[in-house]
């Protein structure tokens, strides 16, 4: 049948307790960070766009 997981985004101190089931996704801040900064200056110059999804490259293990 088909199995049941967790998927975790980012690297939380708790998820490394067990790892049955539970794939860890880890973001790069920067990355993130520099993705926020610019749509926070569009709003900021008045960039009136509707919510837009953002996809950031990850790798995960085999």
């Amino acid at each position: 049948g088909a199995g049941c997981g967790v998927a975790i985004v980012g690297d939380l101190p708790f998820a490394t307790s067990s790892t049955d089931g539970v794939l860890l996704v880890p973001l790069d801040p920067r990355d993130l960070g520099a993705a926020a900064a610019r749509m926070l200056l569009e709003r900021i110059r008045g960039l009136d766009a509707p919510a837009r999804r953002v996809v950031q490259q990850v790798t995960t293990p085999a």
